[in-house]
Order: C-alpha cells, then structure tokens, then sequence
C-alpha cells in the first residue's frame, strides 16, 4: 500500500474519531481488525474483529463531550505507519480513574496502524 493511501486512511479514521462518527471509523477498517490499548506498560483494552471494536468505540464516545487526536509526527514503513499525537477531551461522565465530568484531559500518545485489503487491520494506541 503506498504512503497517500495510508495517510488517507488514517486521516479518515482521525476525523471519524473526533466527530463521534463510529460508522466513519468501522468504515476504514477490515473484518478481523485487531485494536489495543495502553497506557504506560499496561494493557487497558484489546478487540477482534469490528463487532468488538464498534462495542468499545460507542462505550468510549459516552465518556467524552469533546475530543480531538491531532497528528504531531508521521513515520511509514513497510508493514506499519507509526504517528505521534497530541489528544485532547472534556470528560463527559465521571470515570473510574478520578477524572470528573467537565475536566480537559490533555495526553501526548502514539498510535501504530497496520493495513491489509486496502483498510487498517491494526491499531495500537499507547498514551
């Protein structure tokens, strides 16, 4: 897959995420998509398949009122394109962590997408 298509994609999938459009963000990704999640060393949340990451993407856009990931920083190589992020939310409900409804949450993360049949087939997410 060359460069402009997987800037394409990621670029969809981003907008997708921050508008809360789940359906824009299922679009770009294959059937057996794999997602991760950590935060520092520790695995928060891991899916398979589109069925699974639709479930942990409408959960997560009920925690959040706003929220924007915007790229820092793009590297491509052959089987991945790795990006640094700046992330920014309002909170929306009080979560576990001790965040309160209306706090900003403010996080410097990175995100590594993989690509198969011309879609993302992976995406690991570390904050």
């Amino acid at each position: 897959m060359d460069i402009t298509t997987k800037e394409r994609l990621i670029n969809q999938y981003l907008n997708a995420y921050n508008d809360f459009d789940i359906q824009g963000m299922l679009d770009v990704l294959t059937q057996e998509v794999l997602f991760k999640n950590f935060s520092g060393d520790e695995q928060t949340f891991a899916t398979k398949g589109k069925d699974e990451f639709k479930i942990l993407a409408e959960q997560g856009a009920q925690y959040f009122t706003q929220r924007q990931q915007i790229i820092t920083d793009i590297e491509h190589f052959d089987d991945k394109s790795i990006i640094e992020l700046d992330y920014y939310a309002i909170v929306g409900t009080d979560l576990p962590n001790g965040l309160k409804a209306g706090e900003e949450l403010k996080l410097k993360g990175r995100s590594i997408f993989k690509f198969g049949k011309d879609k993302i087939s992976s995406i690991t997410d570390v904050s």
